[in-house]
């Protein structure tokens, strides 16, 4: 039997995986496909080859393609994410002034979190390698500031839904807003930032770490890259 959705990703990014993690939450059978950057070859297509970007004209992943709606494609992890809530899984979306909270949290990390996490990766890791020089230190602290600025406000969020009684960003249940932070939450080590002042999130980081779905994430994606 066919699998129902084909997700494209990368090996090692945070955006790939949130959109795994959900699947398996959904419990839908779905394959991986890992694209390499760059546009590669016919036999082995990179996210810029012209096949691919029938899918996403951005050239970028992740991407789904659901095969039971006519092979529909999404791209943007947000927008993924919200697509696979609304049509096959309610509650990890929410319903009445709940949904919109959840979306405003989805759209923070979206905007306020992916990119400036990003960029502490961008300046640390590759830049010397693109540009020939060493970044400049201020820009790192730029970056490095609002990224922790944006884990204090999440810090402030677990511990009043923790006082409430809730281990969950938003309402009571693990929702797409969990999901797309932990996807870079999970890799703070990379961008060589510390967790500990924040113990909240440290914890909550912790608990969507020890999740059964996102262990089969993980192998899922693993698998499809050793293949």
């Amino acid at each position: 039997m066919s699998p129902q959705i084909t997700l494209y990703a990368c090996t090692g990014g945070p955006n790939p995986p949130k959109i795994a993690f959900l699947l398996e939450e959904l419990g839908i059978d779905y394959e991986v496909k890992i694209l390499q950057f760059g546009e590669g070859d016919d036999n082995k297509p990179g996210v810029k080859h012209p096949s691919f970007l029938k899918i996403n004209p951005n050239g970028r992943v992740p991407a789904i393609v659901d095969h039971s709606n006519g092979d529909f494609a999404v791209w943007e992890s947000g927008a993924i994410l919200q697509y696979l809530a609304e049509t096959k899984g309610e509650k990890f979306i929410g319903t009445g002034k709940e949904k919109y909270e959840v979306l405003s949290w989805l759209a923070f990390q979206i905007s306020g979190h992916g990119p400036m996490q990003g960029q502490v990766n961008y300046f640390k890791h590759f830049f010397k390698n693109i540009w020939g020089e060493e970044s400049s230190p201020t820009v790192v602290k730029r970056f490095e500031t609002e990224t922790y600025r944006v884990f204090s406000v999440l810090e402030t969020q677990l511990a009043s839904q923790k006082a409430a009684g809730s281990d969950y960003l938003v309402g009571k249940n693990y929702t797409i807003a969990d999901i797309s932070f932990h996807g870079w939450l999970r890799t703070v080590s990379f961008a060589g930032l510390d967790l500990s002042p924040y113990p909240h999130v440290k914890a909550w980081v912790d608990r969507n770490e020890a999740k059964e779905s996102t262990k089969r994430a993980n192998k899922k994606i693993a698998d499809a890259a050793a293949a």
